[in-house]
């Protein structure tokens, strides 16, 4: 999780740790056009192989999180949307 003080530099490495270790990485940045969402943009541009999903909310992520431990489809973009207000 970026903190206030982290740059891009930061975020990549964090990324690259994960990266290593997994080979199916969703990502969920909060707004496009920040910074997160900027690096790992442009991460996939240089080919990187992700999912990318921005404007996160709590329902997105408990929905995603949900659909794997139940083996549900994965339709928690359509629950990010109706939790919104």
């Amino acid at each position: 999780m970026p903190l206030l003080e982290e740059g891009e530099a930061d975020i990549k490495q964090k990324y690259n740790d994960i990266v290593n270790k997994d080979d199916n990485i969703t990502v969920f940045v909060d707004l496009l056009g920040g910074t997160p969402s900027n690096v790992m943009s442009q991460l996939l541009k240089e080919g990187q192989n992700f999912k990318l999903y921005t404007g996160m909310n709590l329902p997105m992520v408990i929905s995603y999180i949900s659909s794997i431990v139940h083996e549900q489809p994965k339709d928690f973009h359509v629950r990010a949307r109706e939790g919104i207000v």
